[in-house]
């Protein structure tokens, strides 16, 4: 079954089970895949349904944020469950050290050594093949200790 295929199920579940909470977040995002899917011209790929959810995901610590600081701890507290939501549609992420492990390969592999100017390449070429389990900045931040800018 394909994320989309899961995402559906589990809506119309919650609608069963009249979890309202779930059900207003997974329909909010079916929609946005609508919109996404609609702008394409074609169906979304797993990956691009993998950066829909977290794009939304972003959206909704932003806001956490943002209530939390405005002391407004009942929305904050919304959103921390949305979070949960989405965040059971994330493939699991490589940690730190597995980041590192796969940085220090590709650099290996490709170049030996890292240069400012093979950055960008680098970060391009990782992020094409695991864009889905990887964490840009943490990404970044490992890069900038490879090139000792940290």
């Amino acid at each position: 079954m394909g994320l989309k295929e899961k995402i559906m199920n589990d809506y119309k579940q919650a609608m069963k089970d009249k979890n309202d909470i779930k059900k207003n977040i997974l329909n909010y995002l079916i929609s946005q895949l609508r919109y996404k899917r609609i702008e394409l011209g074609r169906d979304l790929k797993e990956e691009e349904i993998i950066s829909v959810i977290k794009k939304e995901i972003k959206s909704r610590k932003e806001a956490m944020d943002l209530y939390t600081s405005s002391w407004h701890e009942d929305m904050a507290t919304q959103e921390k469950q949305a979070l949960e939501v989405l965040e059971q549609y994330l493939p699991p992420m490589l940690d730190e050290q597995q980041t590192r492990e796969l940085v220090k390969m590709y650099i290996s592999k490709i170049w030996g050594s890292l240069t400012p100017k093979s950055r960008w390449k680098l970060i391009g070429l990782i992020m094409q093949e695991h864009r889905a389990e990887i964490d840009p900045q943490l990404l970044n931040k490992i890069i900038d200790e490879q090139l000792n800018l940290n």
